[in-house]
């Protein structure tokens, strides 16, 4: 991303939910409000981490934070995975596609 001239993320951002719990955001730039994360694919197939859950409750849980980071804050989000890092080009180009360049 310095690379790429994007202004500098604030990484592990909190962000405080309802009811005492927060939220950690990969990247966020709260002068855009805006955050972005990174998910890779190991969450939804490595046992260790679905500790005992389905893929798909897994993904419920990213969804019901995700609206609950946006409740918080009023800030748009967008995700990338290796898919969207295959090569530098491939990343820069997806992330001008999204909002930052």
């Amino acid at each position: 991303m310095h690379q790429l001239g994007i202004p500098r993320p604030e990484l592990q951002y909190r962000v405080d939910l309802a009811g005492g719990r927060y939220a950690l955001l990969d990247f966020a730039w709260p002068h855009l409000g805006r955050w972005q994360e990174f998910d890779g694919e190991s969450k939804y197939a490595d046992p260790d981490l679905l500790a005992g859950r389905t893929p798909e409750q897994v993904l419920h849980e990213q969804q019901v934070r995700e609206r609950e980071v946006i409740r918080a804050t009023g800030w748009s989000v967008t995700r990338h995975g290796f898919a969207q890092m295959a090569t530098f080009d491939a990343f820069a180009a997806y992330l001008r596609s999204i909002y930052l360049l």
